[in-house]
């Protein structure tokens, strides 16, 4: 739904901040797990003489690349969670001052 101004649901924000967690915690030891198959791959499966080493290599910047994308999403989820929490504290803040106004 469109808001003009500033719509915050704490429970809509942690639902997504979960999500990319956990999808982070499964999608780690994935990408070691195919790093690893494809290292022992080229050791001892599909080795050339000349090409294997480029093939290991190729697929090491390649698993650079994911590493990097997925710690973007555990970024993501970082964020939107200290979004969550300045926005409770800001609102509490608020409360605090109006409440108790100081001279």
């Amino acid at each position: 739904m469109a808001y003009e101004g500033i719509n915050l649901e704490y429970d809509k924000i942690l639902e997504v901040v979960k999500l990319l967690h956990n999808k982070y915690g499964e999608l780690v030891p994935q990408i070691k797990g195919l790093h690893d198959r494809v290292n022992l791959l080229v050791e001892d499966g599909l080795v050339f003489k000349q090409s294997s080493e480029v093939i290991r290599e190729t697929y090491d910047k390649f698993n650079t690349s994911l590493n990097l994308a997925v710690e973007g999403i555990e970024g993501f989820s970082k964020m939107f969670d200290n979004i969550k929490t300045n926005a409770e504290k800001f609102d509490s803040d608020l409360k605090e001052a109006i409440l108790n106004p100081k001279s």
